[in-house]
């Protein structure tokens, strides 16, 4: 489904270039649309394109959830599997607990962090549903962040 719409998208630019170019070039089309707006096809089709309208969001709604859970999936396989975050309250945050299904990845980025000497560091953020973690790599893994004093 997700590469039928991707067609779709890529071509949508063409279709709607060519639409408008026969709208201006040939004023019968536009005439025959004002005089049929009001039938019972034109209703049909409107109703049909609300339908599809919605399916598209769907679609698009169910691809980004998975392009989401696929991420977290990779994030917890490349965190290190003896690392370890402290949360707020004292609790510890592993790598079990980033694949718990009840949370859901809302965004990760990367952000620069300017150290007190003046170095810049690139730090992983991720951002789920209940809780927020710096990640740092090391050795091309990713081991939770232990920066504290740091500006962004």
């Amino acid at each position: 489904m997700k590469d039928f719409y991707g067609a779709f998208c890529c071509y949508h630019s063409d279709a709607v270039s060519s639409y408008k170019d026969l709208l201006q070039s040939n004023k019968k089309i536009l005439a025959h649309m004002r005089n049929k707006a009001e039938t019972e096809e034109h209703g049909s089709l409107v109703r049909a394109l609300a339908l599809i309208r919605e399916g598209i969001s769907q679609v698009d709604t169910q691809v980004s959830e998975y392009e989401k859970a696929t991420r977290r999936r990779d994030i917890a396989q490349r965190l290190e599997p003896k690392s370890q975050g402290r949360l707020k309250d004292g609790r510890l945050f592993s790598r079990e607990d980033l694949l718990d299904t009840t949370r859901t990845l809302l965004r990760d980025t990367t952000v620069t962090l300017k150290a007190n000497s003046g170095r810049l560091k690139d730090i992983h953020a991720v951002l789920l549903t209940d809780v927020l973690f710096l990640l740092q790599e090391k050795d091309q893994k990713l081991v939770f962040s232990t920066v504290v004093s740091h500006t962004f």
